[in-house]
């Protein structure tokens, strides 16, 4: 009989390549994942793993287990979602993760909304970037989580994923009202201090594309992941800084401009393959649609 813990640690290894990074994700040991890896194997009746170097691989037997795997635990989550979607009740706790500038804008609304409809439903929410939360997802540690993508990036394709599309978010320069920076354009601004995330964020990665493309590099003087902190120093007269139309209602004392080619962000909710009919989930995207409209 094949054991759903063991399969998930067999399917781990395979995306983590590692029994060391296995043993991180899910939070055991080195030793118990070696043992529950064995034990699949006894389940199995086959060898399912191979040591090259110092590293395991899946044997080929084990790259078809590892394949049946992950329909299994997807089959799995939907038959939970099945069998709660039955009783035409919303309640229990769901866990999300998001950043920002959706925790702000858009959340709060959300969770009005929740607390009228489905007050046994709790939402459980805690702020990270989108590749920390959709590492917490493949770990089901959250429930679900909220993305952003950018123009020029390559949409995630994980097949574990059920994405659904939330809203299409306008990006916009912010200068100072006054001083010597506040007429300018986005070409314009070359040497001039950008607040802004760091590059190796989404908004960062972005926003240094965007500068390339119309002729200079980025001067990323103060780099934060807090896009209020980023309006405080624009509003002060101490750099620019590119924000989404959803934060612009909560900032005030600058000056908005449009951007070259009106880029904008593409807002998305993603749960785990065989949730997305769950009805607490269903209920929190639901909320969410209504809350961006």
């Amino acid at each position: 009989m094949l054991d759903l813990r063991r399969l998930r640690i067999l399917a781990e290894l395979r995306r983590l390549g590692t029994v060391t990074a296995v043993a991180d994700s899910l939070h055991y040991t080195h030793s118990a994942v070696s043992q529950q890896l064995a034990a699949c194997e006894r389940d199995a009746g086959a060898r399912l793993t191979e040591r090259v170097g110092r590293r395991l691989r899946l044997t080929e037997q084990g790259e078809v287990l590892a394949d049946y795997a992950e329909r299994m635990l997807a089959l799995a989550d939907e038959a939970a979602s099945a069998v709660a979607a039955s009783t035409s009740q919303v309640h229990g706790t769901i866990r999300v993760t998001s950043f920002q500038t959706v925790l702000s804008s858009l959340l709060p609304a959300a969770l009005t909304q929740l607390a009228v409809e489905f007050p046994e439903l709790t939402v459980e929410v805690i702020q990270h970037d989108m590749y920390t939360a959709a590492e917490l997802l493949v770990r089901c540690e959250v429930d679900l989580i909220l993305g952003e993508d950018y123009p020029g990036d390559v949409p995630p394709t994980d097949g574990n994923m059920h994405r659904e599309t939330l809203t299409r978010d306008p990006m916009y320069l912010i200068t100072p009202e006054t001083g010597p920076w506040s007429g300018l354009e986005l070409p314009e601004l070359e040497g001039v201090p950008f607040a802004i995330d760091p590059p190796d964020q989404a908004v960062g990665h972005f926003a240094r594309a965007l500068c390339r493309r119309h002729g200079f590099e980025p001067n990323f003087a103060f780099q934060t992941p807090d896009p209020f902190l980023h309006a405080h120093l624009v509003r002060g007269g101490h750099a620019v800084s590119i924000v989404p139309e959803l934060l612009l209602p909560n900032i005030f004392g600058v000056r908005v401009v449009e951007l070259p080619g009106r880029p904008a962000r593409t807002l998305y909710t993603a749960v785990s393959v065989g949730r997305e009919h769950h009805p607490a989930l269903v209920a929190f995207r639901a909320a969410l649609a209504a809350a961006a409209r």
